[in-house]
């Protein structure tokens, strides 16, 4: 059973909301529900596996891709008092 709402397609966020462009300020917004969506059905779905002891397929992470997508959260959590410096290796 699928549900409906925003995780498909927030831009449009169910037909209730009108079609966003890139240049919207939502849009930003809107593409991190969709990332966090998309985030959160992988989590679930390595969950169940591991639940199931199912063997996963494993895949190529690029780890620079995988902090970029973690840092908003980070630099929210630790405050604005500490300096978070990033420095992305070379192809790791």
């Amino acid at each position: 059973m699928r549900r409906s709402g925003c995780r498909g397609n927030p831009l449009r966020c169910g037909g209730n909301m009108p079609l966003h462009t890139p240049s919207d300020p939502l849009c930003k917004d809107l593409r991190e529900i969709k990332d966090v969506g998309r985030r959160s059905a992988d989590l679930t779905r390595q969950l169940l596996a591991f639940a199931r002891k199912q063997a996963i397929a494993p895949v190529v992470l690029d780890l620079n891709d995988m902090i970029e997508s973690l840092l908003k959260m980070m630099r929210r959590m630790i405050g604005q008092d500490i300096d978070f410096v990033w420095k992305p290796a070379v192809k790791l």
